[in-house]
């Protein structure tokens, strides 16, 4: 039944209903899956999954606070002690008009809201789609334009990354119009559209938009070679380097900023040769087990059966067709087919083409620029649908009956995936490339059997019926997707309860910490309170190796509370605590318990000192970037100076403590005392049982890393003299700077103190007993003791190397006290040399009185050349203090100190886009009165390089790649 609507009738009414239906059909899809599974608003169920709720939605709390006058867009002032956003802002899609909505939203919903984007995201792209696919393929009849393009809005990309990275959804709806411009430009010349989409694309997410940059390289090459004329070759390849350097050029107010931030952040930072990381990528196959990795990858060809029979009917037709040997341009056209096939399935098969596309690495989301396989097949299939599919009139009653068959379908088949087994990819496997074979061999025999043509309506049902398994399979959490604890969104409502119940005042410079890790690592932006805490990716480079040298935990690209001592955190101005575990009364005071549901009690630090701390300026002339873990092990004569492991600095934070105290305190003394003499080694036997119950217990889920029979126990015993905090870690020297899951202690240590088994909490467990895991690995406070012996106790439950050998003695075990009297005394000493400290969205002022003594002023905020700091009004330069901290000299008498954030090289990067918009605007002026004509030369050359990028990417790009990945995997299946 043929849907009438009138391209060309002047009723404007009809023209946007018609541009709209495919949303309306798209959002009615939508709906019915959120309500059927109750996601959020008619249910309580999240679209939450991995980085949706790890990232997205804390970073969305930050946008909502920009939008609403409470934040810098460049700037955060909550993760990781400030934290320059620039690269996120792109990255996460934050300058996008989708955004908008966020400012309807009440904050506090920000992560339940995430379904309400994806529902808008969606309705987008079948409208960008079908106005593409109207715009390019017009003569189409309505029904299958419109049902192309909500394939689009529902093809295995979207199914699988809109519940866990929603940003990258905005670059999906946007890009049909980036395709659009590129049609225009190419058979009109026109190139402002395409500039401007360019530009839009790389000021939203410069990464996926660069991913689409090396598509339209690639498919404007296979253009230029099967069909453009010779003669227009040059002016057209003229036109996509011009419009895309200018589109590109015109984004640089964001571009610039982006790899300023990127240069200078822990994302950088291979050593390798261009050569050597060539050939590593190349040799990775492509499938290693039935993993996500490997399900994303063929999810990404879910629902494409139906496009793939047009696409290979078409050309089969097209070449039985009589006269086809002089047909040149339907040759022509073929091959240009095949080409664009092979850009997009070489990516999914060769493992090496697909890292390369990914600018050379990617952890996680196998195929981030997906969206490409689906439009491209959708747009060939439009070319050849009028050689397949046919348009047929069905009666009123027929329709009915196949539309309530095609709804049966669709519960039956619901009611199939509630039947699968949770957590299995084994599972999904089969279920998702059963669906794709069942609806493959159908549509093969549909185009086979009817031989004048694939009745449209019954493509309808079947293309209906795959949708909405996908759709309702893949929105919110799938039910055979594993989740690590990490990946769980209630972290954010966690952090929202207990904000509101406890009453937590929002502040950047009065930080918070939560110790027992019960809030993930982006909390302090959900919670709009100041901590070292992040995981924004977006880190100093150096940022992450300075915490672990102080302490604190190590995980990918995480700052982690876990790790922080007394000490340390005073030192950033840690005021308070949030805390499921009862925390230590040496160190904290109870301020106010959580009622009703919330867990959380709220804790006042008992020692604290100053935001800005005015100290003696021989503070400066400390070197903190010693290795003192490295230069204690030579001088103990355990190590050499060439073989020792230079990232390994477990005893750092005992050097570090003493030399900041020192320099604080003006005493000699130290702060903290070594404890920890061996005196004793025991080992005993386990049963497998035993075995198996402690890998329950300690949460060990890798198999390559199963607890084992034999047991060592190692006793350490001191006295402790004073009053003193605690603090003991056990740093594998082997890993290097390696995660703590690569190592065998991962997860298989337990510590007895005084026979009393001590707490690892991690996130998801709380009550953890097993060290070290993936969040807690740094060091961990035993408690506070006067003047009494502590026995530590050591049991290792994986001691063995892969050689059956007790590897214990590779590991490193610190203890260190902490006197709380002397600490006492330093936080009484700046008691009455408080700082008076105000703040703005980008800017912190500090209000100090200098002498002739205490001339230098040290605040916790973590040097980078994104701050401008004056004194009195005079820019003063500042200099790093033990990577955590930034030092700058000040007057006697009284001295205002103001940092003020500013993204590096922001204003080179304004003025380029400036300038090239006035360039732009005046070339279009002059080029209206009088037309302005590229030079031969000039496009001829354009031409020439564009075709050498061509030939160099198709050798280096797919040709070894592709033949590499069939001899890497081959051999992978072989074992050999």
């Amino acid at each position: 039944m043929e849907i009438y609507m009138n391209n060309s009738s002047d009723n404007k009414g009809k023209k946007i209903l018609g541009y709209l239906f495919p949303g309306l059909i798209t959002l009615l899809v939508m709906l019915i899956v959120l309500v059927a599974k109750g996601i959020w608003p008619f249910g309580s169920s999240r679209i939450d999954l991995f980085d949706n709720m790890q990232q997205v939605a804390p970073l969305y709390a930050h946008l909502w606070d920009a939008m609403h006058g409470d934040a810098s867009i460049w700037f955060d002032w909550y993760t990781g002690l400030g934290t320059n956003v620039s690269m996120s802002m792109s990255a996460f899609s934050m300058i996008s008009p989708f955004n908008l909505f966020l400012y309807l939203c009440p904050r506090d919903y920000i992560l339940e809201f995430i379904s309400v984007l994806t529902v808008i995201k969606t309705f987008v792209m079948s409208v960008t789609m079908y106005a593409f696919i109207n715009k390019r393929y017009n003569s189409l009849s309505y029904n299958i334009k419109a049902l192309f393009a909500v394939a689009y809005a529902f093809c295995g990309y979207v199914l699988l990354y809109a519940s866990c990275f929603t940003p990258w959804m905005d670059i999906v709806a946007l890009f049909p119009l980036l395709m659009m411009a590129l049609d225009i430009m190419e058979k009109t010349g026109k190139k402002l559209f395409y500039i401007i989409m360019v530009a839009v694309m790389f000021i939203i997410n410069y990464y996926l938009a660069a991913m689409s940059l090396v598509y339209i390289l690639l498919v404007g090459g296979m253009y230029l070679i099967f069909m453009c004329d010779k003669k227009e070759r040059c002016k057209k390849a003229w036109n996509v380097g011009i419009g895309t350097f200018t589109g590109i050029a015109l984004s640089a107010f964001m571009l610039i900023p982006v790899f300023a931030q990127l240069s200078q952040s822990q994302r950088t930072g291979n050593t390798e040769s261009l050569v050597s990381q060539y050939f590593s990528w190349i040799s990775n196959p492509t499938f290693r087990s039935f993993s996500l990795g490997e399900f994303e990858r063929i999810m990404m060809f879910y629902g494409m059966g139906l496009f793939f029979v047009i696409i290979f009917t078409g050309i089969h037709r097209s070449m039985k067709a009589v006269g086809y040997k002089n047909d040149e341009a339907a040759r022509r056209f073929n091959w240009y087919a095949i080409s664009l096939i092979a850009i997009v399935m070489v990516q999914a098969i060769a493992e090496g083409t697909n890292i390369m596309w990914h600018f050379g690495s990617y952890n996680g989301y196998t195929l981030r620029n997906g969206y490409i396989i689906a439009f491209t097949l959708i747009c060939l299939s439009c070319a050849y649908a009028d050689k397949v599919l046919v348009n047929d009139c069905i009666k009123k009653k027929k329709a009915v009956i196949q539309a309530v068959v095609t709804v049966i379908i669709c519960a039956f088949m619901a009611v199939i995936y509630d039947k699968l087994p949770v957590n299995s990819y084994v599972a999904a496997f089969v279920f998702f490339i059963a669906v794709f074979a069942v609806m493959l061999v159908i549509h093969i025999i549909g185009v086979t059997v009817m031989k004048n043509g694939y009745k449209v309506s019954i493509v309808i049902s079947l293309v209906t019926v795959e949708v909405f398994i996908g759709a309702f399979a893949m929105t919110g959490p799938p039910k055979f997707y594993t989740y690590a604890p990490y990946q769980y969104g209630d972290y954010v409502q966690l952090a929202v309860n207990a904000t509101n119940n406890l009453g937590i005042s929002s502040s950047p410079v009065d930080r918070v910490t939560n110790p027992d890790l019960s809030m993930n690592a982006n909390y302090p932006l959900v919670m709009k309170r100041g901590s070292l805490s992040s995981f924004t990716a977006a880190l100093q480079k150096n940022t992450q190796k300075e915490t672990v040298r102080w302490g604190h935990s190590k995980y990918f690209l995480w700052a982690l509370d876990s790790g922080g001592t007394v000490f340390s955190d005073a030192l950033i101005h840690v005021t308070e605590a949030v805390n499921i575990n009862k925390l230590d009364s040496s160190l904290y005071t109870l301020e106010k318990e959580g009622t009703e549901d919330n867990e959380y009690d709220l804790y006042k630090a008992n020692y604290q000192l100053p935001f800005a701390m005015v100290t003696s300026s021989r503070l400066a002339s400390i070197d903190f970037s010693k290795d003192f873990t490295k230069l204690s092990e030579v001088s103990q004569q355990n190590s050499t100076e060439s073989g020792y492991n230079w990232n390994t600095t477990a005893r750092d934070w005992i050097y570090l403590h003493n030399l900041m105290y020192s320099a604080l305190s003006g005493d000699s003394d130290k702060l903290v005392t070594e404890y920890g003499k061996l005196s004793g080694t025991g080992t005993y036997e386990v049963s497998a049982a035993q075995t198996a119950d402690i890998n329950k217990a300690s949460d060990n889920t890798t198999p390559d890393k199963s607890t084992q029979t034999t047991h060592v126990v190692q006793t350490y015993k001191d006295k402790i003299s004073g009053k003193a905090a605690v603090y003991m870690s056990v740093a594998d020297c082997n890993i290097g700077t390696s995660d703590a899951n690569v190592s065998n202690l991962f997860r298989s240590l337990t510590i007895k103190v005084n026979g009393k088994q001590i707490d690892i909490p991690t996130i998801g467990n709380v009550s953890n007993k097993y060290y070290a895991t993936d969040y807690n690995n740094g060091l961990i406070y035993i408690g506070t003791f006067e003047n009494e012996d502590v026995t530590v106790e050591l049991d290792y439950a994986r001691p063995l190397d892969n050689n059956g050998e007790v590897s214990v003695g590779n590991y490193i075990f610190t203890m260190g006290g902490i006197d709380l009297d002397k600490l006492d005394s330093l936080c009484k000493k700046y008691e009455n040399r408080q700082s008076e400290v105000t703040y703005t969205n980008n800017s912190v002022t500090v209000k100090v009185n200098g002498s002739s003594t205490d001339d230098y002023v040290m605040v916790p905020i973590i040097k980078s050349d994104n701050w401008t700091v004056t004194v009195n009004g005079e820019k003063r330069e500042t200099k790093d203090i033990a990577g955590m901290f930034t030092g700058v000299s000040v007057n006697r008498g009284e001295n205002e100190i103001v940092f003020t954030f500013k993204p590096a090289a922001k204003d080179k990067g304004l003025l380029i886009s400036v300038l090239v918009l006035i360039a732009m605007i005046a070339i279009m002026v002059v080029d209206h009165y009088k037309n302005i004509r590229i030079p031969g030369w000039m496009q001829a050359c354009a031409s020439g390089v564009y075709m050498a990028i061509i030939v160099v990417l198709a050798v280096l790009m797919f040709a070894i790649p592709l033949v590499a990945s069939i001899i890497v995997n081959i051999r992978y299946v072989l074992g050999i």
